[in-house]
């Protein structure tokens, strides 16, 4: 009693209900979390809709994040305090996103958490230089991706540039015909750099 007398003087009462409370970790506790934009501006996200997952058990009810990005869960179970916290969030226009540091957080340490999140950009654009086995370039190919919805003619040299709606890494059904012959049809990585692409005989 003596030694919480002098933290009580010395901190004041408001720290002190803090440091009790995370003494007392066996009851139900309140956790915020705050969305924010990958950045030296830190802008919040509330375009959306986010849960936290808790170890192994069900999400909670999804939540749209306030104007500041932040989702507030009341009276979550005492039991969660030293699992592992998933944040589950689902931008507004089917946007691809990630959250950094995922793994890094439990609700044992932290009452209020930030998740920080990225968005990659929805379209990749690359250059290409098509080639033929002796290294020469095969002008007037007609490059098709995604089923044909997105096409260009190779120039000079076999060079063409071309943006799609994916994102660095991910794969694309490509179709490259010239003079009505199938040059190539297959599944290719997507990077936004310049490569040739050797065409092999059919």
């Amino acid at each position: 009693m003596l030694l919480v007398n002098k933290i009580n003087a010395f901190l004041g009462l408001g720290i002190l209900v803090v440091i009790l409370g995370a003494a007392c970790n066996s009851g139900p506790f309140d956790l915020k979390f705050y969305l924010v934009y990958n950045g030296t501006s830190g802008e919040p996200i509330s375009d959306g809709m986010a849960t936290l997952q808790f170890g192994a058990e069900k999400p909670f009810p999804v939540t749209q994040p306030d104007a500041r990005g932040m989702v507030e869960y009341r009276g979550v179970p005492g039991k969660y305090l030293n699992d592992s916290i998933k944040l589950v969030f689902t931008p507004s226009g089917n946007r691809r996103c990630r959250v950094l540091d995922q793994s890094a957080y439990t609700a044992k340490d932290q009452k209020v958490i930030y998740f920080t999140l990225d968005f990659p950009s929805d379209n990749t654009t690359f250059e290409w230089s098509l080639r033929d086995q002796a290294g020469n370039g095969i002008e007037g190919a007609i490059i098709k991706a995604m089923g044909g919805k997105y096409q260009v003619e190779s120039g000079s040299n076999g060079y063409f540039t071309l943006s799609l709606p994916k994102a660095a890494g991910e794969k694309a059904l490509f179709e490259i015909e010239k003079d009505g012959k199938t040059l190539l049809k297959q599944e290719i990585e997507i990077a936004p750099e310049y490569r040739r692409l050797v065409i092999n005989p059919q």
